[in-house]
């Protein structure tokens, strides 16, 4: 059973989203992406295997490089 489970986690693609937001607001991004993506693309069989994660990008100083 666990390495049926594996099996389907590495056939997934992972979209990973930068935002600037952090905390709660990054967790409501998630949650409201993924709601959005299951609303419009589920059952999709083109995008089935498409998992969307929202990361936070830090904000650097605009002289850093």
């Amino acid at each position: 059973m666990e390495i049926k489970q594996r099996k389907e986690q590495q056939s997934k693609h992972k979209w990973y989203i930068t935002s600037v937001s952090n905390g709660e607001a990054l967790i409501n991004l998630q949650r409201e992406l993924k709601s959005l993506w299951q609303d419009y693309f589920d059952g999709e069989l083109k995008f089935s295997d498409i998992e969307i994660e929202v990361i936070h990008r830090p904000k650097y100083p605009s002289n850093t490089k």
